[in-house]
């Protein structure tokens, strides 16, 4: 349920990233408490994508494909980057 509540989140903020900097941080951070490390986050994107693929169907185009591969390095990239960088000392 709590994945679905994000997703309906950054769809409606997707015209406006800015809106989902803290609680994509918020939510990064609550992921490395949970032991989630920087190399989980590749496989869920693409477990996702594959979701999206099987569901859709047809309707999954290589346009759909790239804005939503697209829009998950955004979202990576905002929740691994203040939690990783400072444990490793290395950029998502």
């Amino acid at each position: 349920m709590k994945l679905l509540m994000m997703f309906a989140l950054i769809m409606r903020s997707l015209h406006a990233p800015e809106d989902l900097r803290d609680p994509l941080r918020d939510i990064g951070i609550k992921h490395a408490g949970y032991g989630v490390q920087l190399e989980h986050y590749m496989p869920f994107g693409n477990a996702l994508l594959r979701m999206l693929k099987d569901t859709l169907g047809a309707e999954y185009t290589p346009e759909l494909h790239d804005a939503w591969t697209e829009a998950l390095r955004m979202l990576t990239r905002i929740m691994t980057e203040s939690t990783y960088e400072k444990e490793t000392g290395q950029r998502a």
